[in-house]
């Protein structure tokens, strides 16, 4: 189901309350199962607030704009360049706060889905073949943070956006779509915790903070590495002392603070210069480059083309 507007506030608190017990959508489409389903609400939308709603697993998407996204008490400022996960049961409120509208993208995958694809992806093959429908698995939470879109998840994602253009809906490739995506953030998740493992030798718990301390740095970094920011800024967003913060940064993200700032630099630069008309001395100005000659320079040492190379 992909809709064009955000469904009235209130009758989907009520929804949600009574676990979709009606089998009624919006529009009261008629659903195969209780339990809140799959849904992408892909609109544009500006002065919006659609506070503490519980949800389940859901990705908080923007193709263009901005928006803010808090989920447990962590606010988050979602990107054209970024995404954010809630977990099932967890209170999230989003917010888009400019008058220029933000073009959402977000996925809510279905509680029922999302279990049987926990279930593939967690039991073995026997348990499968024995009792797999009987069998219930643990929930699997994800880390609530800012994430990189990625170019296979931009892929997955431009696969869904092209549902929309087909005559009818087509289920079994909306079905199919939501699964490959759900098994790339369960990777994705697989990956985190072997990361977590390689942090220094302390107590499980312990690391856990660590990383969540490092994923603070990281989205501050995200919603302004256009400015000026230094080390000691990225350090106090993460709570940790300068070198510490530094050792630990480099061992999660595989590159430096600096290099992870002129990764998004350049990322974004490339989008620019390919989409829009704007200047190299203006592209430069956005990204927080002291002057032009600086951004060529380093854009120059990280593609191996000059910006205006990169444009024709």
């Amino acid at each position: 189901m992909i809709l064009q507007q955000f469904p009235d506030i209130n009758w989907l608190k009520q929804q949600i309350s009574q676990g979709f017990a009606h089998r009624r959508g919006p529009g009261n489409l008629q659903l195969e199962t209780d339990g809140f389903p799959s849904v992408i609400i892909h609109t544009k939308a500006k002065d919006v607030c659609r506070p503490d709603i519980t949800g389940p697993i859901s990705l908080f998407i923007n193709l263009k704009g901005n928006s803010i996204c808090t989920i447990d008490g962590r606010r988050m400022n979602v990107t054209e360049d970024n995404y954010c996960i809630s977990n099932r049961q967890q209170h999230y409120t989003l917010q888009i706060e400019n008058e220029a509208p933000a073009e959402t993208f977000n996925i809510h995958i279905g509680e029922h889905f999302s279990e049987k694809i926990m279930q593939g992806f967690t039991l073995s093959s026997t348990d499968l073949l024995n009792d797999g429908n009987e069998v219930s698995t643990p929930p699997l939470a994800f880390y609530n943070k800012l994430y990189r879109k990625e170019e296979r998840f931009t892929c997955i994602i431009n696969r869904l956006k092209l549902l929309q253009g087909k005559d009818s809906f087509d289920k079994m490739l909306f079905e199919e779509t939501l699964a490959e995506l759900m098994m790339y953030l369960l990777q994705q998740r697989k990956n985190i915790l072997v990361d977590i493992a390689k942090m220094p030798p302390v107590r499980p718990p312990v690391k856990e903070e660590l990383y969540k301390r490092i994923t603070l740095a990281t989205d501050y970094i995200q919603a302004n590495y256009s400015k000026n920011i230094q080390l000691d800024d990225i350090a106090a967003a993460a709570c940790l002392s300068k070198f510490h913060f530094l050792r630990l940064f480099k061992q999660v993200n595989k590159v430096s603070p600096y290099q992870y700032i002129q990764e998004l630099r350049i990322k974004k630069a490339s989008h620019y210069l390919t989409t829009t008309s704007e200047s190299i001395a203006g592209i430069a100005a956005l990204l927080g480059y002291e002057n032009s000659n600086s951004f060529s320079r380093i854009f120059k040492q990280r593609t191996g083309v000059y910006p205006t190379q990169h444009r024709n």
